[in-house]
């Protein structure tokens, strides 16, 4: 793919390519100054590798891809397949990189095993200048995300922000913890700027 300079979209979705596939492609694209837009949902992509796996940390160094105008690594375990409590540290990774992304406009970070300790690291996603579409469909993010969700509203340039099929409106015990006592969720949603079109359906409501 070095060989291969003018190269702008790599759509590989639903190919099992596992951690090592993925990160082969990420390390030959990761410094690439055409490419916009990069697809690698459903690749199994953390299935059989401990949270922090070596196709999280390639991903991670696309911080650098300047070009990078749409990313998608929706359908993975980033998290690690059973390790969620162990998963907020590769979230942390992806989320911090992802905000340096100079021109990332679109991203889709759904089904990627989040939950609510992952989500206290979208506020680095914040910090983005360029984001226009946020999708975190199906999530598994209860009511003690909606703290860390609202920094999102500091995003200039969000327009779309896909939070379906979580559990945004739950407050209770979940995994044997209670819930932490968060703002009302209802509240935070409407203070998002009128031009942010919020996905919000089956969160329990």
């Amino acid at each position: 793919w070095p060989t291969l300079p003018l190269l702008r979209r790599i759509i590989v979705a639903d190919n099992p390519l596992g951690d090592h596939g993925v990160a082969s492609i990420v390390n030959a694209i990761a410094l690439s100054t055409e490419l916009r837009a990069l697809d690698v949902s459903g690749c199994k992509l953390g299935l059989f590798a401990a949270a922090g796996g070596v196709g999280v940390a390639a991903l991670a160094t696309l911080a650098g891809c300047a070009s990078l105008r749409s990313l998608s690594i929706a359908r993975n375990q980033v998290n690690g397949a059973m390790t969620w409590r162990a998963g907020a540290p590769a979230t942390a990774a992806l989320c911090t990189a992802f905000a340096q992304c100079p021109s990332l406009t679109h991203l889709d970070m759904s089904r990627t095993g989040m939950h609510a300790e992952g989500a206290e690291y979208l506020k680095a996603l914040g910090t983005s200048s360029t984001l226009q579409e946020l999708l975190l469909e199906g999530n598994g993010m209860t009511a003690r995300a909606v703290e860390d969700i609202a920094v999102l509203a500091r995003c200039p340039a969000l327009r779309v922000l896909d939070l379906r099929n979580n559990a945004l409106f739950i407050i209770g015990v979940i995994y044997t913890r209670p819930a932490m006592v968060t703002p009302n969720a209802q509240a935070v949603f409407r203070a998002f700027p009128k031009h942010v079109a919020l996905r919000l359906e089956c969160n329990s409501k």
